[in-house]
């Protein structure tokens, strides 16, 4: 079968490598230019190998954000404490399936979102100030409040568009049993 293929051999080759600075991405092939490639020719593929390098490397680099962003969902979402995330402004912007689980079902994930946490755990209003001097120093906290350990863990991030990303993780567990089963081992 492949004998009666008519295929064009192949008379003059063109390689190119496609890279962002020293990092090698790809090759590019050309082939049968009649008579044959030129130096302007090169010229002109390597200024737009340039583009094109760069629009490779940002779907590179969009590809594992977008693995790691995955792996971190998988993560939390396997955590068998409740976590919220907030911004500095209270807002919930995300939480687990374990924060649905120990608030009983009452709330689907999709209605605490948005919300202000202080709104849906009503408890922390107690710690108000704690949690406000944890925020504005950047200092993780441990709060005991009825049966619950909540720690705060105030975040920064730099980021290009904005000075700083600021996110609080909030990570909440049942506190009794730990209590009773330290009673329980000694």
């Amino acid at each position: 079968y492949w004998k009666n293929i008519n295929v064009s051999k192949t008379k003059t080759m063109l390689s190119i490598p496609i890279k962002i600075k020293d990092e090698k991405l790809g090759v590019l092939v050309a082939v049968n230019k009649f008579p044959y490639f030129t130096k302007e020719d090169v010229k002109k593929i390597e200024k737009i190998l340039k583009v094109l390098g760069l629009g490779m490397k940002n779907l590179i680099n969009k590809n594992e954000m977008t693995e790691l962003l995955n792996l971190n969902c998988e993560i939390i979402n396997n955590i068998n404490e409740g976590i919220i995330i907030t911004d500095f402004n209270d807002k919930i912007l995300n939480a687990n399936e374990k924060l649905i689980e120990m608030m009983g079902y009452r709330m689907k994930k999709e209605e605490i979102i948005n919300k202000n946490i202080f709104e849906i755990f009503p408890i922390l209003k107690d710690n108000f100030e704690k949690i406000k001097i944890s925020k504005e120093k950047f200092l993780t906290q441990e709060i005991l409040s009825g049966i619950l350990r909540i720690k705060v863990i105030p975040l920064g991030f730099n980021h290009l568009f904005e000075r700083s990303l600021k996110k609080v993780i909030y990570i909440i567990e049942y506190w009794y049993e730990i209590y009773y089963k330290k009673k329980e081992n000694r």
